[in-house]
């Protein structure tokens, strides 16, 4: 049994933990849609809701032996084309170790746990007719067991890959298989007893199942990896260690674009914190798209990728925002603002003629946008979660006054301009994206200015603001990892190796911990 209350061994000991550990939450129906994750008590922010290992995960080595020796031509294979060559590598394995546990059901050459496994996996496919088969079955197989009194536990149970799920699984597992070939032979008229598991089960359902309950680090997503495996070429450089797993209970926590919970990595167990108060009862909720993006682009990727679209008050809020805004100050300024809301816009920065060029424009979108919200009747939380989605641009504002203020020297910029950003970025994080790395990022800035100031002045009011950004560090730091223990060796610790990752130029390639 894993200590929820302090998983120091985990981050900062390498200790590989296998058992699966779940906190205060229980699986009930959504007013979101079907089921998901709810409280079962009130929920402090940083109290971890459960430490997950991967029910069946991507050996990083793997995936970068395939991508050093894939062809060149490779990418034009690539079918869906806003995939990088690493991500679809990732899954072409996991699709073969996934079709291998199906085929092993035949081989009946497999451990009592394969099937828990599978019925854990099953539960999540996304076509209906499968979908429904596994709901029958699973229902039955409940209304069977004695032991549980609500079908939320049983099947918590299946997703936690509990042993003692094994036998009722293996039915579970047998009776799928029955139903689905009696379904077969009904629309086609033929005898199909004899296709095997592996027959009924396509890749396409194999990939929809893939597609809805993997998850992988977002640090370092796909793309980053791709970029880090072309610089270092070699096996003894590797920094990753999880790429792509399959956590059927994570899957089950729906949508929402106010997060209240924050996933970490370490290795292939995923570990999920809560990043503000739950009351019991209450929904467990994430973001199933990036959250730095501007409303448009989040509700479309969620259409491509999962075919619904958002309505929390965060997207409601932004949409009113936006409309009011495009139409007071046109599609020529908002073409131009978008053109830099792009990740890591300096670096095609390449002088410092350059950087006061760029930042100019952007000091002159960022006031006049301002100006034009001043005038408005927009509120300021609506403002906030406009701003958050145009995170990029505000970063590269960030970045470029930065680096015109380390040109300068010390200058009264850190205080009149990049402090107040970096202030108002912290309480837009907090309010829809809270102990997210971009928020601890901001963080570290704001701590590293004042710090930067009180040493230049002893002054009490930068003394008292360095005390304040202290304690909004640590308790950003706590929230993402927890009380660890309330060690305060262990926070110190999480607190450097955060800003080793987020403040330090391949950082996360160098750090001695391999989590962020």
């Amino acid at each position: 049994m894993v200590d929820l209350n302090n998983l120091s061994r985990a981050y900062f000991q390498g200790e590989t933990i296998s058992t699966a550990t779940i906190g205060p939450v229980k699986i009930a129906n959504s007013k979101i849609h079907g089921r998901g994750l709810t409280a079962t008590k009130d929920i402090k922010e940083g109290e971890c809701l459960f430490f997950l290992p991967a029910a069946l995960a991507v050996p990083v080595d793997e995936v970068h032996d395939a991508f050093l020796t894939h062809d060149d031509n490779y990418a034009s294979s690539v079918p869906e084309k806003k995939q990088s060559i690493v991500e679809f590598l990732a899954e072409r394995i996991l699709l073969r170790r996934t079709r291998n546990l199906f085929s092993s059901l035949e081989d009946r050459i497999y451990s009592p746990s394969t099937s828990t496994k599978l019925v854990a996996l099953l539960l999540q496919v996304g076509n209906d007719t499968l979908d429904q088969v596994v709901s029958e079955v699973v229902e039955e197989s409940f209304e069977k067991n004695n032991q549980y009194l609500d079908k939320g536990a049983y099947v918590l149970d299946i997703m936690m890959e509990k042993e003692n799920m094994n036998n009722d699984c293996e039915l579970i597992v047998k009776k799928i298989h029955a139903k689905m070939i009696s379904s077969v032979e009904e629309a086609t008229n033929i005898d199909n007893s004899k296709m095997t598991f592996e027959d009924l089960i396509t890749e396409s359902m194999i990939m929809r199942i893939i597609r809805r309950n993997v998850f992988g680090p977002e640090f370092h997503n796909h793309s980053s990896m791709e970029k880090t495996w072309k610089e270092l070429k070699t096996s003894a450089d590797q920094p990753y260690r999880s790429i792509l797993g399959f956590y059927p209970l994570a899957a089950m926590i729906n949508h929402s674009y106010i997060p209240n919970a924050v996933r970490v990595f370490v290795g292939d167990a995923m570990i999920v914190h809560t990043n503000t108060k739950i009351s019991k009862g209450d929904e467990i909720v994430w973001s199933y798209t990036a959250l730095n993006q501007k409303v448009e682009t989040r509700q479309q990727a969620l259409l491509d990728n999962f075919q619904f679209q958002c309505n929390c008050e965060r997207t409601k809020q932004e949409k009113e925002a936006t409309e009011i805004l495009h139409e007071a100050l046109g599609a020529k300024f908002f073409s131009n603002f978008d053109s830099y809301n792009v990740t890591n816009l300096t670096q095609g920065i390449t002088s410092d003629a350059h950087v006061h060029r760029t930042l100019k424009r952007l000091r002159a979108f960022s006031d006049k946008l301002d100006r034009t919200i001043s005038s408005k009747s927009i509120s300021n939380e609506a403002v906030r979660y406009f701003k958050a989605g145009y995170l990029s641009f505000y970063m590269n504002y960030l970045n470029l006054l930065l680096h015109q203020s380390s040109l300068e020297g010390y200058s009264d910029s850190y205080e009149n301009e990049v402090l107040p950003l970096a202030s108002y970025l912290h309480f837009t994080l907090f309010s829809c994206n809270n102990a997210s790395t971009e928020h601890l990022s901001i963080l570290h800035l704001c701590y590293e200015i004042v710090s930067l100031l009180y040493s230049k002045s002893n002054e009490d009011s930068y003394r008292m603001k360095l005390k304040f950004w202290t304690e909004q560090l640590k308790k950003a730091v706590m929230t993402r990892y927890g009380s660890l223990g309330s060690d305060v060796n262990n926070v110190r610790t999480a607190m450097q190796h955060s800003k080793g990752v987020l403040r330090t130029l391949n950082g996360f390639r160098d750090a001695k911990f391999k989590f962020i």
